[in-house]
Protein backbone atom coordinates (compact mmCIF):
# COMPACT_ATOMS: atom_id res chain seq x y z
CA UNK A 1 0.00 0.00 0.00
CA UNK A 2 1.39 3.61 -1.15
CA UNK A 3 2.11 5.45 1.81
CA UNK A 4 1.43 9.63 2.18
CA UNK A 5 4.70 11.79 2.27
CA UNK A 6 4.23 12.84 5.60
CA UNK A 7 6.54 15.57 4.88
CA UNK A 8 9.45 14.00 7.63
CA UNK A 9 11.65 16.66 9.19
CA UNK A 10 14.81 16.72 8.28
CA UNK A 11 16.52 18.68 10.76
CA UNK A 12 16.25 16.98 14.66
CA UNK A 13 14.60 18.82 17.72
CA UNK A 14 15.52 22.07 17.96
CA UNK A 15 17.02 23.60 14.01
CA UNK A 16 16.03 26.43 14.41
CA UNK A 17 19.04 28.34 13.73
CA UNK A 18 19.64 32.15 14.18
CA UNK A 19 22.89 33.64 12.26
CA UNK A 20 23.76 37.54 13.59
CA UNK A 21 25.52 39.75 11.71
CA UNK A 22 25.58 37.21 9.02
CA UNK A 23 26.98 37.70 5.51
CA UNK A 24 23.85 37.85 3.67
CA UNK A 25 23.88 41.83 3.36
CA UNK A 26 20.85 41.81 5.38
CA UNK A 27 19.97 44.94 6.63
CA UNK A 28 18.89 44.15 10.17
CA UNK A 29 21.80 41.09 10.41
CA UNK A 30 19.22 38.81 11.29
CA UNK A 31 18.86 35.62 9.33
CA UNK A 32 16.77 33.02 10.09
CA UNK A 33 16.18 29.30 9.05
CA UNK A 34 13.46 26.60 10.65
CA UNK A 35 12.88 23.32 9.30
CA UNK A 36 9.68 24.21 7.24
CA UNK A 37 10.29 28.02 6.56
CA UNK A 38 13.27 27.17 5.26
CA UNK A 39 15.39 30.16 5.13
CA UNK A 40 14.20 33.91 6.12
CA UNK A 41 16.50 36.64 4.47
CA UNK A 42 15.78 40.63 5.20
CA UNK A 43 13.13 39.84 7.48
CA UNK A 44 12.74 42.04 11.09
CA UNK A 45 12.57 40.73 14.50
CA UNK A 46 9.07 42.46 15.76
CA UNK A 47 9.12 40.32 18.91
CA UNK A 48 10.27 37.37 20.27
CA UNK A 49 13.94 36.00 20.90
CA UNK A 50 16.50 32.84 19.67
CA UNK A 51 14.66 31.37 16.58
CA UNK A 52 11.29 32.05 17.79
CA UNK A 53 9.39 34.93 17.46
CA UNK A 54 7.24 37.16 15.00
CA UNK A 55 8.93 38.51 12.02
CA UNK A 56 8.26 41.11 9.09
CA UNK A 57 9.90 41.77 5.97
CA UNK A 58 12.29 44.21 5.93
CA UNK A 59 12.52 45.71 2.46
CA UNK A 60 11.54 49.12 0.47
CA UNK A 61 8.26 48.13 -0.60
CA UNK A 62 5.35 49.43 1.53
CA UNK A 63 2.64 46.18 1.86
CA UNK A 64 -0.42 46.61 1.65
CA UNK A 65 -3.14 46.80 4.69
CA UNK A 66 -4.56 43.23 6.23
CA UNK A 67 -8.26 43.78 5.11
CA UNK A 68 -8.89 40.06 4.81
CA UNK A 69 -7.13 37.06 6.16
CA UNK A 70 -7.80 32.96 4.53
CA UNK A 71 -6.64 30.25 6.17
CA UNK A 72 -4.91 27.85 3.64
CA UNK A 73 -4.35 24.45 4.12
CA UNK A 74 -2.10 23.34 7.26
CA UNK A 75 0.41 20.77 7.08
CA UNK A 76 1.98 18.18 9.54
CA UNK A 77 5.81 17.42 9.55
CA UNK A 78 6.79 14.23 11.45
CA UNK A 79 10.11 13.56 13.68
CA UNK A 80 12.34 11.59 12.44
CA UNK A 81 12.28 9.87 16.05
CA UNK A 82 9.13 8.21 15.37
CA UNK A 83 8.44 5.28 15.19
CA UNK A 84 8.72 4.03 11.88
CA UNK A 85 5.52 3.66 10.05
CA UNK A 86 4.01 4.61 13.09
CA UNK A 87 0.92 6.93 11.54
CA UNK A 88 -0.70 5.60 8.76
CA UNK A 89 -2.41 8.02 5.84
CA UNK A 90 -6.05 7.92 7.04
CA UNK A 91 -5.00 8.97 10.64
CA UNK A 92 -2.71 11.19 9.41
CA UNK A 93 -5.20 13.61 7.22
CA UNK A 94 -7.57 13.20 10.09
CA UNK A 95 -4.82 15.18 12.24
CA UNK A 96 -4.26 17.41 9.24
CA UNK A 97 -7.61 18.42 8.94
CA UNK A 98 -7.97 18.87 12.97
CA UNK A 99 -5.44 21.03 13.33
CA UNK A 100 -6.66 22.93 10.55
CA UNK A 101 -9.88 23.36 11.62
CA UNK A 102 -8.46 24.71 15.19
CA UNK A 103 -6.89 26.88 13.19
CA UNK A 104 -9.60 28.82 11.00
CA UNK A 105 -11.71 28.63 14.26
CA UNK A 106 -9.24 30.71 16.51
CA UNK A 107 -7.82 32.70 14.26
CA UNK A 108 -10.23 35.86 12.80
CA UNK A 109 -10.09 36.53 9.67
CA UNK A 110 -12.05 39.58 8.78
CA UNK A 111 -10.81 43.38 9.31
CA UNK A 112 -10.23 44.08 13.05
CA UNK A 113 -14.16 46.43 13.97
CA UNK A 114 -13.83 49.85 13.17
CA UNK A 115 -12.23 49.69 10.29
CA UNK A 116 -12.74 50.10 6.60
CA UNK A 117 -13.40 46.87 4.75
CA UNK A 118 -12.70 48.57 1.54
CA UNK A 119 -8.88 49.23 2.76
CA UNK A 120 -6.07 46.80 2.38
CA UNK A 121 -5.95 43.35 0.73
CA UNK A 122 -6.01 39.76 1.41
CA UNK A 123 -3.74 37.87 2.88
CA UNK A 124 -3.24 33.94 2.85
CA UNK A 125 -2.22 32.13 5.85
CA UNK A 126 -0.07 29.03 5.66
CA UNK A 127 0.59 27.17 8.73
CA UNK A 128 2.26 24.05 9.85
CA UNK A 129 2.99 22.02 13.05
CA UNK A 130 6.26 20.99 12.75
CA UNK A 131 8.65 17.78 14.34
CA UNK A 132 5.97 15.89 16.18
CA UNK A 133 7.19 12.70 17.33
CA UNK A 134 4.75 9.90 17.14
CA UNK A 135 5.46 6.76 18.45
CA UNK A 136 2.68 3.11 19.10
CA UNK A 137 1.72 2.40 22.38
CA UNK A 138 1.03 -1.56 21.19
CA UNK A 139 3.76 -3.63 19.92
CA UNK A 140 1.44 -5.60 17.44
CA UNK A 141 2.10 -5.18 13.46
CA UNK A 142 0.13 -3.62 11.34
CA UNK A 143 -2.01 -0.32 11.00
CA UNK A 144 -3.26 1.26 14.54
CA UNK A 145 -5.27 3.95 14.93
CA UNK A 146 -5.37 7.05 17.06
CA UNK A 147 -6.02 5.51 19.85
CA UNK A 148 -3.10 3.24 20.19
CA UNK A 149 -0.91 6.59 19.50
CA UNK A 150 1.39 8.63 21.59
CA UNK A 151 2.58 12.19 20.10
CA UNK A 152 4.88 14.33 21.56
CA UNK A 153 5.26 18.43 21.52
CA UNK A 154 8.54 18.60 22.87
CA UNK A 155 10.97 20.57 20.46
CA UNK A 156 7.72 21.00 17.83
CA UNK A 157 7.10 24.30 16.93
CA UNK A 158 4.09 26.31 15.04
CA UNK A 159 5.30 27.70 11.65
CA UNK A 160 2.84 30.45 10.00
CA UNK A 161 3.78 32.73 6.96
CA UNK A 162 1.30 35.55 5.70
CA UNK A 163 1.29 36.56 2.25
CA UNK A 164 0.16 39.27 0.02
CA UNK A 165 -2.37 37.85 -2.08
CA UNK A 166 -2.07 40.02 -5.27
CA UNK A 167 2.11 39.81 -5.25
CA UNK A 168 2.66 35.96 -2.73
CA UNK A 169 5.22 38.54 -1.22
CA UNK A 170 6.01 36.79 2.16
CA UNK A 171 5.19 39.98 4.53
CA UNK A 172 5.11 38.37 8.15
CA UNK A 173 6.40 35.10 9.57
CA UNK A 174 6.02 33.41 13.02
CA UNK A 175 7.58 30.80 14.94
CA UNK A 176 6.66 29.68 18.19
CA UNK A 177 6.57 26.85 20.74
CA UNK A 178 4.46 24.36 20.94
CA UNK A 179 4.54 23.49 23.85
CA UNK A 180 2.69 20.61 25.81
CA UNK A 181 4.84 17.21 25.97
CA UNK A 182 3.30 14.08 25.54
CA UNK A 183 -0.35 13.62 24.30
CA UNK A 184 -2.62 10.68 23.67
CA UNK A 185 -4.32 10.38 20.50
CA UNK A 186 -7.68 10.88 21.63
CA UNK A 187 -6.71 14.41 23.22
CA UNK A 188 -4.75 15.95 20.33
CA UNK A 189 -8.07 17.67 19.57
CA UNK A 190 -7.69 20.09 22.72
CA UNK A 191 -4.04 20.32 22.43
CA UNK A 192 -4.62 21.52 18.58
CA UNK A 193 -7.29 24.01 20.15
CA UNK A 194 -5.19 25.24 22.84
CA UNK A 195 -1.95 25.36 20.31
CA UNK A 196 -4.57 27.68 17.83
CA UNK A 197 -5.53 29.86 20.72
CA UNK A 198 -1.64 31.22 21.09
CA UNK A 199 -1.38 30.87 17.54
CA UNK A 200 -4.16 33.35 16.92
CA UNK A 201 -2.14 36.28 19.41
CA UNK A 202 0.89 36.40 17.37
CA UNK A 203 -0.97 36.08 14.23
CA UNK A 204 -3.21 39.29 15.32
CA UNK A 205 0.37 41.25 16.59
CA UNK A 206 1.58 40.18 12.84
CA UNK A 207 -1.20 41.73 10.96
CA UNK A 208 -0.63 44.88 13.16
CA UNK A 209 2.84 44.88 12.30
CA UNK A 210 2.01 44.83 8.56
CA UNK A 211 -0.65 47.30 9.02
CA UNK A 212 1.55 50.09 10.67
CA UNK A 213 4.18 49.45 8.34
CA UNK A 214 1.23 49.97 5.53
CA UNK A 215 0.35 53.32 7.22
CA UNK A 216 3.89 54.94 6.49
CA UNK A 217 4.51 57.14 4.07
CA UNK A 218 6.39 56.03 1.20
CA UNK A 219 9.85 56.79 1.11
CA UNK A 220 11.11 60.24 -0.79
CA UNK A 221 12.82 59.68 -3.90
CA UNK A 222 16.70 59.68 -3.86
CA UNK A 223 18.29 62.88 -4.98
CA UNK A 224 20.08 63.24 -8.01
CA UNK A 225 24.30 63.58 -7.65
CA UNK A 226 25.36 66.90 -8.98
CA UNK A 227 27.70 66.97 -11.75
CA UNK A 228 31.06 67.47 -11.10
CA UNK A 229 33.19 70.39 -11.87
CA UNK A 230 33.93 70.30 -15.68
CA UNK A 231 37.62 69.07 -16.47
CA UNK A 232 40.06 71.55 -17.44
Amino acid sequence: MKRPDLKLSVFGALALLVCASCSSGDDDGISVTTNWLGPLRHFERLSGGEGFGVFLKNDPSIPASVRELRIGPAEITISPNSDLNALEPAPYERLRAGFADALRRHIAGGAPAGTDQKDGETYVLHAALTNLTVTRKTREFGPVGLENLEFSLEGAAIEISLHQQSTNMRRAVIVQRAAGGKVAGNDLTERFNALAIEAAKTVAEARNGINRKASQPPPPPAKATPPGPPEK
